[in-house]
C-alpha cells in the first residue's frame, strides 16, 4: 500500500493529498511527502497524521521492528509518545513543552522518528 500524508490546519480541517488548503502546511506537504513516503514505507508505517502538537503513525501489521529497541525509543521521546497495540499498531506523538503556529516542526518531528523506526528495522525476521 502506499502511505497517506496528512495534516491539519489550525482550524482542525484536514488536509489530504488533493486536497490541501493551507499555504504553509501544502508548501510543507509538498517537501516532505516524498521524502517521508520513502522513509515511512522503510520504517514499516502506513499513515502520518500531523498537526501542530501531534502526530499519529500508523505502521504496518506485520511491521518489521525490532522488538528489543522499542522500549529505549520510548525513553527517548519519555512522556511525550505513546505505543498503542492494535489492529493498526500506532505511534502517539504529543509536543508539550512548545505550542507551534504551523505544522513544519512537528513534519521535521515525524521525519526524525521515522529515521529512528528505521534504525529499528530488522533485515531478517527471526524465525
Amino acid at each position: 500500500g502506499s502511505l497517506l500524508l496528512r495534516t491539519r490546519l489550525p482550524d482542525g480541517a484536514r488536509l489530504s493529498r488533493g486536497t490541501l488548503g493551507g499555504r504553509t502546511c501544502r508548501s510543507a506537504l509538498a517537501r516532505g511527502a516524498g521524502l517521508a513516503g520513502g522513509m515511512a514505507h522503510r520504517a514499516g508505517v502506513t499513515e502520518v497524521l500531523v498537526n501542530r502538537q501531534e502526530i499519529t503513525l500508523k505502521m504496518y501489521r506485520k511491521a518489521k521492528l525490532d522488538p528489543a529497541g522499542i522500549p529505549a525509543f520510548i525513553d527517548r521521546y519519555s512522556a511525550n509518545i505513546r505505543f498503542r497495540p492494535g489492529d493498526p499498531p500506532m505511534f502517539y506523538y504529543q509536543e508539550k513543552r512548545e505550542k507551534y503556529a504551523d505544522c513544519i516542526p512537528m513534519l521535521k518531528k515525524a521525519r526524525e522518528i521515522l529515521g529512528e523506526f528505521i534504525r529499528l528495522t530488522q533485515t531478517e525476521v527471526p524465525a
